[in-house]
Formats: structure tokens, sequence, C-alpha cells
């Protein structure tokens, strides 16, 4: 029997063997897998990250370029204030200037009008001036009577 055990022992020892070869080869092909499992995830995480960075480049560029556009925009409107402003500035000037000319005016054409009314007043007060001298100098208001009114010429009498 010991032929046999032998045998027996020596079929055991092979599979032994061979299972421990096969284990060996297992865990290897396990861990080139895990490190081929690594290697791809470093890819994908590398990827991600490139595309990460390009998402990011390309959203601060769109960010810089609304940010000008903001800057131009504001600058126009500015300009436009600005100009607006400076029209209506402009625009009071003159106006402020045409009613110191208008009032300079009106002042000078009151003067000439109160030196008119003056003079016509004193036409006018002339002759009732010398009557109340005359009446004065007199003593009475008329020397005779007067019986009737004079008409004037233009005026038909009855």
């Amino acid at each position: 029997m010991t032929d046999v055990s032998e045998q027996v022992a020596g079929i055991i020892e092979a599979a032994e063997r061979t299972a421990q070869a096969l284990r060996e080869r297992a865990e290897e092909r396990a861990r080139e897998r895990i490190a081929e499992a690594d290697r791809a995830a470093d890819h994908r995480l590398q990827a991600a990250q490139e595309d990460a960075e390009g998402i990011r480049r390309k959203a601060e560029a769109r960010a810089q370029e609304i940010v000008r556009d903001a800057q131009d925009e504001r600058r126009r409107m500015l300009a436009r204030a600005n100009a607006a402003t400076s029209e209506a500035v402009a625009r009071g000037e003159e106006l402020g200037e045409a009613l110191a000319q208008l009032g300079s005016s009106l002042q000078t054409n009151a003067r000439r009008v109160l030196d008119d009314v003056r003079r016509a007043h004193t036409h006018l007060r002339a002759p009732v001036a010398e009557a109340e001298a005359t009446i004065a100098k007199d003593g009475g208001l008329f020397e005779e009577p007067v019986d009737e009114f004079r008409v004037p010429r233009f005026v038909r009498r009855s």
C-alpha cells in the first residue's frame, strides 16, 4: 500500500501544487486587473479633470466677455448720459440767456411805455392846468352863464 499511498500522496501533492499555481495565477491576474482598473480610473480621472479644466476655461472666457460687454455698455450709457446732461445744461444756459434778454427788453419797453405815458399825461394835462390857472386868476368858472354847450361840427344837430 505504500505504493498506492505514495501515489495518492503524489496526486494530492500535485493537486496542491496545481491549486497553488492556479491561486497564484488568479491572484496575479487579479492584481493585473486591479492595476488595469486603477490605470483606467486614472485615465478617466485625468480626462474628467481635463474636461473640467476646458469647461472652466470656456466659462472664464465667457464671463470675461460678458464683463467686457457690460463695461462697454456702461461706458456707452455714461457717454449718452453725459451728452444728455451737457445738452440739458447748454439748453438751460441758452434759455437763461434768452430769458435775461427778454427781461432786459421788457424793462426797456416798460421804461419807454412809462415815458410815453408821462409825456401823454403832461400833454393832456396842459390844457387842464391852463384852465385851472385861468379859473383861479379870474375867480370863477365862467364869465357869462352858458345856455348851451357847444356841439362839435361833425355831429348832426337835430
